[in-house]
């Protein structure tokens, strides 16, 4: 039995505004960065409409392991997503890269029972990615779940299951807002089905937090990315943490093509500081779960001789000390409820940092305008 949910709304819906001001000429991943809390607000009314399709999709997960899987973008959703589903109880999962999958089954799934697959691919069409999904289902006999953009997308026929997220769809061919609407749905699914209504309640409130801080930090934004003398970026931290980290790197190189990588908080440490110098940006994502330790390295970090930016809750002294930018969240939300509200922040200091730069072109032409190209709101 197949089933799908395809999550859009009527195109002559009315569109939610940025509280930005979005020019005719700007840049379509300008465009999708700022255009996040609408595609929120939309995901999560619809993902709590979807009654009949999540009852559907709970009973064919659990049955075995579970394994997320993608490739870029999409793994590093994966790597965000499957420390919630194990901490909120919705687990076993883990997050595997589609090649490792289908090249070294052995070491990751041998002997495993019955289980399911969710293979995460915006266009639907990585070939990594299907082939994964195709061995999972053929060779293992696993359920397989698809998540993607878009409709009639390969994946879609490769898999038993899917979730589309039209309304998430990009034009540019950096992921943005498809990012954050995949995770956002893989956790409202999770606080729906294992009870968590204060996790719930907190989603339901990111797009109004997303908005405010869009409209709060952008300019300091525009200022750091256009004024800073960086040559290369680090990005820190922990559980779900390390996949956002993993994922503002990659954004990082794409848009500014530079040097940009991702550790979780204390391996900075062990060998990757000997790198860092007066050109470098550590960019250190403060979380709840691993404050204790971030806080103390943050004073280790100020002799290299690197700038530190922090995105924290709320900046104490330990922050004020030692960093020279600093975010404040200020959503009184928990780990899990606040995580998104970093993202399009740092896609726009990414963003903010290639025009900088030079790269106003290079950003112009990386648009992969489907046969039917989405509306950017």
């Amino acid at each position: 039995m197949r089933i799908q949910v395809t999550l859009e709304q009527a195109q002559d819906q009315e569109r939610g505004t940025s509280p930005l001001s979005i020019g005719n000429g700007d840049h379509y991943v300008f465009r999708e960065i700022l255009s996040q809390p609408d595609i929120w607000r939309r995901t999560l009314a619809i993902a709590q409409a979807e009654d009949d399709f999540q009852r559907e999709l709970w009973s064919r997960i659990g049955q075995g392991p579970l394994i997320l899987t993608g490739c870029g973008s999409s793994y590093y959703v994966s790597l965000a997503a499957s420390p919630m589903w194990n901490d909120l109880g919705a687990g076993p999962a883990q997050a595997l890269s589609a090649s490792d999958l289908f090249l070294y089954p052995g070491a990751y799934c041998h002997a495993q029972p019955s289980g399911t697959l969710i293979a995460v691919s915006r266009s639907g069409k990585t070939v990594e990615t299907c082939e994964a999904a195709r061995y999972a289902r053929q060779a293992l006999g696993w359920q397989t779940f698809a998540a993607t953009c878009y409709r009639d997308a390969p994946l879609i026929e490769v898999c038993e299951q899917s979730l589309v997220l039209t309304d998430a769809a990009e034009v540019s061919r950096f992921t943005t807002r498809a990012w954050t609407a995949m995770v956002l749905m893989f956790e409202m699914l999770l606080a729906r089905h294992t009870g968590n209504a204060e996790l719930e309640r907190e989603l339901l409130q990111l797009p109004e937090h997303a908005s405010r801080l869009l409209e709060r930090y952008s300019e300091q934004i525009k200022d750091v990315a256009r004024t800073g003398a960086f040559q290369d970026y680090v990005f820190l931290g922990q559980g779900p943490y390390f996949g956002v980290a993993s994922e503002l790197a990659l954004k990082t190189q794409e848009m500014v093509r530079t040097s940009a990588v991702a550790y979780p908080s204390l391996e900075f440490l062990h060998g990757p500081r000997y790198a860092a110098t007066s050109a470098t940006l550590i960019v250190l994502l403060l979380s709840d779960g691993g404050a204790k330790y971030q806080l103390e390295l943050l004073p280790k970090l100020k002799p290299l001789g690197a700038k530190i930016a922090v995105v924290c809750e709320r900046a104490g002294s330990e922050v004020a000390a030692n960093a020279d930018f600093v975010f404040e969240l200020q959503s009184d939300f928990s780990d899990y409820g606040r995580m998104l509200l970093i993202v399009p922040l740092l896609q726009l200091f990414a963003y903010q940092r290639a025009l900088a730069v030079g790269m106003s072109s290079w950003i112009e032409q990386m648009v992969n305008l489907p046969a039917e190209s989405p509306q950017i709101s």
